[in-house]
C-alpha cells in the first residue's frame, strides 16, 4: 500500500480498535475479579442462600430456576442442595465439586465448623448427590472451598458453600462455582446488544480517522500537484491561499513551498533574461569585428592598421564581458566562494582603492577624496570584496563631472545582532532618475543620460557588487545626493 492516505488511516483506526478491545477486556477483567471478591463476601453468600431457598419452597423449583438464570451474567454455576445432599433441580454437580467431596476437603473444612459435615459412608462415585447433615446447635456460616482446577486449560474456579434453614426446618447447602475470567467465558458471555455499541463506536472512530487522515494528506496532495505544476514549466503556481491560513506545520511548509517556487521562477526568469541580454551584448562587438575583418580584407596596405587597432579594441572588450559574466556566474552560484574567509582591515582596503582609482580618474581631472574613515574589520574575501568596492568607484569616476572629486567616506554603525561598517562612495554626476535606482544593479542595466550614451561600460559592475555584498551577509543602495551626484552605500556585517 503506497497510499501516505490509507496508511495514517489504518494506523490511527487500528490503534483506536486496539486500544477499544484492550479496555475492554481489561474492563471485563476488573469486573470478574469484582464479581470474585463479591462472592468471596460471607454476607452476600448467606443473603443469596436464604434467597433460594426462599423462593424454592413458596414458589418451588421453576421459579429457583429462573431465579438462578438472572444471577449476575457471567457463566456461574449455583446450586441448591437439599439434606440428602440432591440438588433440587436435578443439576450436575461439577466434576471440580465432587473432586473435593472426594479429597475430604470439604469435611476438613466444614466439621470444625459445625456448620456443614459429610457423610463418607457411601461416597458418591461421580453422581449429582452428596450426603450432607446439619449439625444441630450450630450457627450456619458460609464456607469457602480451595480453587479446583478445570479441565486441562490451567484455570480454577473458586466453589463457595452455606448452609441455611429453611422456614419448613428442613436443611439446605446453597452451593456456588464461580469459574476464573478467560477468552472463552468472555466471548460466551458477549451479548449482541454490547457488540453492536462496540461496533457503533468503531465504525463511528473510523469516521473520525478518515477525516483525520483527510485533513493531514490533503495539504500533501496539494503539495504534490503544485510540485507537479512547476516541474511542467508552470512557474508562476502558488499553492492556495486557505493553505497558508493553517498555523500548524503545513501551514508552514506551504509558505516555504511559495517563497521556494518564487525564488525559482525570480531566478530562471532571471537567466533567461541575462541570456536574452548577453545574446544582445555579444551581438554588437561581434558585429564590429565581422565588420572590420571585411573592411580589412578591401583596405589598401596604409589603411590596414587602423582596421587591426578596431579588431584588436573589439576583442579585448569581448575579453572583459565575457569575464565579467564568468564572475557574475560564479557569485551567484557560490562556485567563487573560498573555503575559508579572512579577516580584512576595511580602512587599509579602502586607501589602496583610492590610490588605483584617483591614477585612472587623473585622465578626466578629476580625483579621489578619502574622507572620514573609522577602524572597521569585516571577515570575507579579499578579492572579491575589493571588486566589489573598487566597482563602485570606477562606476563613480565614469559618470562624474570633468574636474570634480569622487568622496569615498566609513563610519561605524552599531545594531542587533552585529555592528556593521558603512561605506560610501559619492560622485557629482548627473545622478539616476529615483523610478530607476534600484535597477541600476541589475546585470546590463544602464542609465541613458544626456551627455552619456549608456555604452561606455559593460553594465555588469555593480550587479556583480551587489552579489558580492549580498553573499557576505551586506547590502548595497544608491540615493540621489543632496546638490546633485550619485552615492552608493554599502553595508558589510563587522567581525566580532
Amino acid at each position: 500500500m503506497r497510499s501516505l492516505f490509507f496508511k495514517i488511516f489504518l494506523w490511527f483506526w487500528m490503534s483506536i480498535v486496539f486500544i477499544s478491545l484492550t479496555m475492554l477486556l481489561i474492563t471485563a477483567i476488573a469486573q470478574s475479579n469484582s464479581e470474585n471478591a463479591a462472592w468471596q463476601n460471607q454476607a452476600i453468600v448467606a443473603a443469596e442462600a436464604v434467597r433460594a431457598v426462599d423462593i424454592y419452597e413458596r414458589q418451588g423449583a421453576a421459579a429457583l430456576k429462573t431465579h438462578f438464570e438472572h444471577l449476575p451474567k457471567r457463566p456461574l454455576s449455583a446450586y441448591l442442595l437439599d439434606d440428602h445432599g440432591s440438588e433440587v433441580l436435578g443439576q450436575r454437580l461439577p466434576e471440580q465439586a465432587i473432586q473435593l467431596v472426594h479429597k475430604g476437603l470439604l469435611r476438613t473444612l466444614l466439621a470444625p465448623t459445625g456448620a456443614l459435615a459429610y457423610d463418607a459412608t457411601s461416597p458418591p462415585p461421580s453422581s449429582a448427590a452428596i450426603p450432607l447433615k446439619a449439625v444441630p446447635g450450630q450457627i450456619p456460616r458460609t464456607i469457602y472451598l480451595a480453587p479446583a482446577h478445570i479441565g486441562d486449560d490451567g484455570g480454577s474456579s473458586q466453589v463457595v458453600a452455606n448452609q441455611v434453614t429453611g422456614a419448613s426446618g428442613r436443611s439446605y447447602t446453597f452451593l456456588v462455582v464461580v469459574p476464573p475470567f478467560s477468552v472463552r467465558t468472555f466471548l460466551t458471555s458477549f451479548h449482541f446488544d454490547l457488540g453492536v455499541r462496540l461496533g457503533a463506536a468503531l465504525l463511528l472512530a473510523g469516521v473520525f480517522c478518515f477525516w483525520l487522515a483527510r485533513h493531514v494528506t490533503a495539504p500533501l496532495v496539494q503539495l504534490r500537484e503544485a510540485a507537479g505544476q512547476i516541474a511542467d514549466g508552470h512557474l508562476s503556481t502558488r499553492i492556495a491561499p486557505a493553505l497558508h491560513e493553517r498555523r500548524d506545520e503545513i501551514g508552514v511548509l506551504g509558505q516555504h513551498f511559495d517563497r521556494m517556487a518564487e525564488r525559482v521562477e525570480s531566478l530562471i526568469g532571471g537567466q533567461q533574461r541575462l541570456l536574452s541580454t548577453v545574446s544582445h551584448e555579444l551581438r554588437s562587438p561581434l558585429t564590429r569585428l565581422s565588420l572590420a575583418a571585411g573592411l580589412l580584407r578591401q583596405c589598401s596596405q596604409e589603411e590596414m592598421p587602423e582596421y587591426l587597432d578596431r579588431i584588436e579594441l573589439e576583442t579585448d572588450q569581448l575579453d572583459k564581458l565575457i569575464a565579467q559574466l564568468l564572475t557574475l556566474s560564479r557569485i551567484e552560484s557560490g562556485a567563487d566562494r573560498a573555503p575559508a574567509k579572512e579577516r580584512i582591515d576595511l580602512s587599509i582596503l579602502l586607501q589602496e582603492i583610492a590610490v588605483n582609482g584617483n591614477f585612472e580618474a587623473r585622465a578626466r581631472g578629476c580625483g579621489v577624496f578619502v574622507g572620514p574613515v573609522e577602524a572597521c574589520f569585516t571577515t570575507g574575501i579579499p578579492d572579491q570584496i575589493r571588486r566589489a568596492i573598487e566597482n563602485v568607484v570606477r562606476n563613480a569616476i565614469r559618470y562624474t563631472k570633468r574636474n570634480s572629486q569622487i568622496e569615498i567616506s566609513m563610519h561605524r554603525q552599531e545594531g542587533v545582532p552585529r555592528a556593521t561598517g558603512l561605506i560610501q562612495v559619492r560622485d557629482y554626476g548627473p545622478g539616476v532618475p529615483e523610478s530607476e535606482l534600484q535597477n541600476i544593479f541589475l546585470p546590463f542595466y544602464r542609465v541613458l543620460s544626456g551627455h552619456q550614451s549608456g555604452s561606455d561600460g559593460s553594465g555588469l559592475g555593480l550587479a556583480i557588487t551587489e552579489r558580492i555584498v549580498r553573499s557576505h551577509g551586506g547590502r548595497v543602495r544608491a540615493v540621489n545626493a543632496p546638490g546633485g551626484g550619485l552615492l552608493v552605500e554599502l553595508e558589510l556585517p563587522l567581525a566580532v
